[in-house]
């Protein structure tokens, strides 16, 4: 495998001040794919003491290079052993919805944040590039924070983009314009609303990403593999014996539509 690419984005590595850890060190590499569909040229790298924190390195590096080199599909390398590895090869979304099916890696993923689409962005930089209202002389603890939330389906992260503070009239007003932007710019796929924030001087400009064939089916197969598990813990393992062999059996394709190699969970985020 090719070394990590010298100009592509480095990992945020955990604290050197940290208390050293015996546990084995959880290596993720995230790399395109060669010519035959395999993991290729490894564009980042990073080493973690933890499950959860190596899914939330992997998830969001994941699309970060699928977004920069404009692929669909990247692979994500878990090392813990010589003997004890996982590959996911999918798309960031087919990814990440397989490391929320694994019990350890599962809060990683929930704790992950994914980069706005790319409309978002700009229209904050529409309406930000023009000022609504001045602010010289407003008092900050006056000021009302207006963010982006741009929403997925379970088990997939949400994206949150901070859109500026402005003072109380001119939130409304900013946060209205801003989310007629955002559908308009979406091509009407995602209808953007304004959300108060109980207790808190925050509006909330909420819409929904469009989510692709690939990525729903992800979500619909994470789905179906909760439920097979929850109904194979409650059969009776010698008079729901046949059945349990079919729901088994259904929950290993499922697992295993992303994974070029097959390790047990337990065993491989011990």
């Amino acid at each position: 495998m090719d070394t990590t690419d010298p100009h592509s984005l480095q990992p945020a590595a955990e604290s050197p001040s940290a208390a050293p850890s015996t546990r084995t060190l959880i290596e993720v590499e995230i790399s395109t794919l060669d010519q035959h569909g395999d993991p290729g040229f490894v564009h980042t790298r990073g080493h973690f003491h933890s499950p959860s924190t190596a899914a939330r390195f992997a998830v969001s590096q994941a699309e970060t290079v699928a977004d920069l080199r404009q692929v669909d599909t990247v692979a994500a390398t878990f090392t813990q052993t010589v003997d004890d590895s996982l590959c996911l090869i999918g798309t960031p979304g087919e990814i990440a919805c397989a490391l929320a099916s694994m019990p350890a890696y599962a809060a990683g993923v929930r704790s992950a944040e994914l980069p706005p689409p790319g409309y978002v962005t700009t229209a904050i930089g529409v309406w930000t590039a023009t000022p609504i209202e001045p602010l010289p002389g407003v008092d900050p603890a006056d000021l009302i924070d207006v963010t982006v939330r741009s929403t997925r389906p379970d088990p997939l992260p949400d994206s949150t983009t901070v859109a500026g503070d402005f003072p109380a009239r001119s939130a409304h007003i900013f946060a209205g314009a801003l989310a007629r932007e955002i559908t308009m710019r979406s091509g009407g796929h995602s209808e953007a609303t304004v959300k108060t924030v109980p207790g808190q001087r925050r509006l909330v400009v909420e819409h929904p990403v469009e989510v692709y064939d690939a990525d729903a089916a992800a979500v619909a197969r994470y789905t179906r593999i909760t439920q097979l598990r929850a109904n194979i813990a409650a059969l009776d393992p010698v008079a729901d014996a046949e059945c349990a062999v079919g729901l088994t059996a259904e929950l290993h394709v499922l697992e295993s539509h992303t994974r070029r190699s097959f390790d047990d969970e337990s065993g491989a985020v011990a």
